[in-house]
């Protein structure tokens, strides 16, 4: 089994923070408006300037605001960056240089929607601890590009169990694989101490580096997983 899932596993991008099988998804995505600067409509919206409405528990924007409004790097030099990030990269990066040292600046107008639930970022933007063995859950939605050339992949992570055991197979990129008591393949660990990726779903012409499409056997549905 285990040299099975081995034989799986590929290059991971390095994102912390989906398609052509529509039913395999189990969180579609809506039709949301893309959030980027926002600000004037923030009491009708409830979303603020860079995308993030954490009394909804969702974020809509582009990938780089996800990074500059994250609470969870308060000390960053990126933290509350302004202005937020409106989608011309060169523009961007010519009147702000800097941002070229921020090491998430390559994915440039990567677009993204998350969804999480209150075990996993209260209303407040603060992250809970601890994550094993909690109702906590968190999925990730990005998407690039224009026409034939726009491509998307989605991620759902759930909390593990103490019960799993992990098998890690890159520690310095921060990839293994989850497994449950009776030694089934529960999923992938994939940079978040104690939390399951459980599900990736891509669509287009996805970059060679993104995870292949993949859905956990032990998953009925988002934030469930058998023990």
């Amino acid at each position: 089994m285990k040299k099975t899932i081995l034989i799986l596993l590929v290059i991971a991008i390095t994102l912390v923070f989906p398609g052509c099988e529509k039913d395999f998804v189990e969180e579609p995505i809506g039709n949301i408006e893309l959030k980027s600067g926002n600000s004037g409509n923030d009491k009708l919206t409830g979303f603020d300037q860079r995308g993030y409405n954490w009394n909804a528990h969702q974020f809509n924007g582009y990938l780089m605001n996800a990074w500059f409004g994250d609470e969870l790097y308060p000390d960053a030099p990126w933290y509350k960056k302004e202005p937020p990030f409106e989608g011309d990269v060169i523009a961007y990066q010519e009147a702000h240089p800097e941002v070229l040292d921020y090491p998430f600046w390559v994915y440039g107008d990567m677009k993204l929607v998350m969804y999480w639930n209150e075990a996993c970022i209260t209303t407040e933007g603060v992250y809970q601890y601890p994550i094993l063995d909690s109702e906590a859950w968190i999925t990730f939605h990005y998407s690039q590009g224009e026409g034939k050339n726009k491509w998307s992949q989605y991620q759902k992570f759930v909390a593990a169990k103490s019960s799993y055991t992990l098998e890690m197979i890159d520690p310095v990129n921060g990839f293994g694989i989850w497994y449950t008591g009776d030694g089934e393949f529960a999923g992938y660990y994939y940079l978040w101490p104690d939390r399951v990726l459980v599900q990736v779903q891509n669509a287009g012409n996805i970059p060679p580096y993104l995870l292949e499409t993949y859905k956990s056997p032990l998953v009925p549905g988002l934030g469930k997983h058998k023990k």
